[in-house]
């Protein structure tokens, strides 16, 4: 529910304007003249305008197969990795919901990608109670550069700078599990790792595509106003 947001400025669509605009808040909806609102409605279908009850229920009864394959992948995960695999599920999962929770405008745009990272600086810093302070250290400093990127300018560039980094972290985390043995704790903690890596990729790619969406959006609406 919190991630129906308004095409145009990107801020969160209350739950009582869901059946009122077609996908975008009432005050960028009323900035529209009367013709420019139906040709607008007119470009998003039938489908636009739904009732508040529909809008509610609709998230909850898509199961898709991104959905199954989550569920296949995160049911596997913890069963091989166990405990290095619940730790960051915590992390990520309540730096993400924060962010939802407190970003608005475009930084929402890229919150589930910004939970992700925040969420595995705070997991790695439980490597500094097994005396890895170097490794930590350099690592939590180029996230959190990557993070602060991401939030102050919420674009294509700091996509891209997030996307490279977490690719070649991959890169080197895979390199590092297929030379370690399958089963040892060190193998366990590099396939979260390298899990993480990819599940951060696909949010970024989300992230540029709502981007890129919000984007469209709002040239369709100023060239309907103009």
């Amino acid at each position: 529910m919190n991630d129906l947001l308004c095409d145009a400025c990107g801020r969160r669509l209350p739950s009582e304007h869901w059946f009122r605009t077609p996908g975008i808040c009432v005050e960028c909806f009323e900035k529209l003249p009367e013709q420019g609102r139906e040709e607008l409605i007119r470009q998003r279908g039938p489908h636009s305008v739904v009732s508040g009850t529909q809008a509610e229920k609709e998230p909850s009864q898509k199961f898709t197969w991104k959905t199954a394959l989550g569920m296949i992948a995160g049911t596997a995960l913890g069963q091989y990795s166990k405990i290095n695999a619940l730790i960051p599920a915590v992390t990520v999962g309540l730096s993400t919901w924060l962010l939802l929770k407190v970003l608005k405008g475009r930084r929402l745009l890229v919150a589930r990608v910004s939970g992700a990272l925040l969420g595995y600086s705070l997991w790695i810093l439980f490597g500094l109670f097994e005396g890895l302070y170097f490794e930590v250290a350099i690592e939590v400093v180029i996230v959190g550069a990557v993070l602060v990127f991401l939030l102050v300018r919420p674009g294509r560039e700091s996509l891209c700078v997030a996307a490279a980094w977490l690719t070649l972290a991959a890169l080197v985390n895979l390199n590092q599990l297929i030379t370690t043995a399958p089963g040892s704790g060190v193998h366990r903690a590099l396939v979260v790792h390298v899990a993480l890596r990819f599940y951060s990729l696909y949010l970024v790619y989300e992230a540029w595509q709502a981007l890129a969406s919000s984007g469209r959006t709002q040239s369709d609406a100023s060239s309907i106003v103009a």
